[in-house]
């Protein structure tokens, strides 16, 4: 008996000059319960992250494509081209200071299919970066966004 996997999702992450965030974000998309995943990162022109990206070797199910942008061109580019690039059935877009709660993906699969629909998007909470404590907190307001 073959397994089969769930469809690939293709995550779509710009970054440009965050560094010191990127790792966070990387690692939500890897640490997800859903298993195929690909993760394409495009650089718009920034600092080149490719030496972090070799921190997180592909794994079973779950690969990185790595795009550079000779010049800044902006973000809605950098997702263009990412999204050119991306093979998944389905796509989903994470900043590069944004991170994913561990079953996002999955419960947005569910719910794709669950209710038959071709959009799905989700509430936001918002974690502030302390400088003092050097460590990142959450704010337990929602964020809703139209």
């Amino acid at each position: 008996m073959t397994k089969t996997l769930s469809p690939l999702i293709s995550v779509i992450m710009p970054t440009y000059n965050r560094l010191n965030l990127i790792p966070r974000s990387i690692d939500s998309v890897l640490g997800q319960t859903h298993n195929n995943i690909e993760l394409v990162i495009v650089n718009d022109g920034g600092e080149s992250v490719s030496e972090i990206i070799k921190h997180f070797p592909d794994a079973e199910g779950r690969t990185i494509k790595y795009i550079e942008l000779p010049e800044h061109k902006g973000v809605s580019a950098a997702r263009n081209v990412a999204l050119e690039s991306a093979t998944g059935k389905y796509f989903s877009l994470l900043d590069d200071d944004d991170i994913y709660l561990p079953l996002a993906l999955e419960i947005r699969l569910t719910a794709l299919r669950k209710y038959k629909v071709e959009v799905v998007y989700t509430r936001a909470l918002k974690d502030i970066w302390d400088v003092k404590d050097n460590r990142y907190y959450s704010v337990k307001k929602e964020l809703y966004w139209d």
